[in-house]
């Protein structure tokens, strides 16, 4: 895994586990998608999260999988 790969990772997961005390509004969604993977065409799952935080700011958050049950 790249320097760059792993600067991302150890931001992911803090936004990932931070506390949504302060969240009033969670939106979860998540579609089926087509992607290729090695060349092929591979059905993905796609997790899309909208926070709307007290203040009024939203916070976008999206994560991709080769199936649901791999999501965080």
């Amino acid at each position: 895994m790249s320097r760059c790969v792993q600067k991302v990772e150890v931001v992911l997961a803090a936004w990932r586990n931070r506390s949504l005390e302060d969240t009033p509004y969670f939106l979860l969604d998540v579609r089926c998608e087509r992607a290729r993977e090695a060349g092929q065409a591979v059905d993905c799952a796609v997790l899309v999260t909208v926070d709307v935080t007290a203040s009024g700011h939203r916070v976008h958050g999206v994560s991709v999988a080769l199936s649901e049950a791999d999501l965080h």
